[in-house]
């Protein structure tokens, strides 16, 4: 029914929302790409969708926006309320996820180099300690002679 792989973030944009507003980041809005993603699978307008993820996000229960709110959202039934309500958290966790991701990956990029470097000191410390060792066996022999 509903397409699994949206691509709803493109590559630098980042987009927050807080106080219904959202906060440009790069060159787009994540909840403007929500909501034409929404609006494309459920076939209705966008700006239907975009108002009633403001009452959701603002708090309001389906029930509460289907019975109250037809003007707002354009008179969009009970179901597909349903159905945005539940394609807008899968896609909220889903963009959630992405980040996460990306940010666990950029970490596991950090270790690694971390390691990288700790594995060439540990080698620079050995081929010393080996010289060492050299000198020591070479003075302990020209000690006794």
């Amino acid at each position: 029914m509903y397409a699994q792989n949206v691509h709803i973030k493109e590559k630098g944009a980042i987009a927050e929302r807080k106080n219904n507003k959202c906060k440009k980041k790069g060159m787009i809005y994540i909840m403007d790409k929500i909501a034409g993603v929404i609006a494309h699978e459920l076939g209705v307008k966008e700006f239907q969708v975009q108002n009633t993820i403001k009452l959701i996000d603002d708090g309001n229960t389906i029930p509460f926006i289907a019975r109250y709110r037809k003007e707002a959202t354009g008179g969009l039934s009970d179901e597909v309320l349903r159905n945005l309500n539940d394609r807008l958290t899968y896609l909220r966790n889903l963009n959630k996820r992405k980040e996460e991701i990306s940010k666990s990956i950029e970490e596991q990029a950090m270790i690694g180099s971390y390691f990288q470097s700790l594995d060439h000191l540990i080698t620079l410390h050995q081929r010393k300690c080996d010289e060492l060792k050299k000198m020591k066996k070479y003075m302990l022999q020209n000690m006794f002679i």
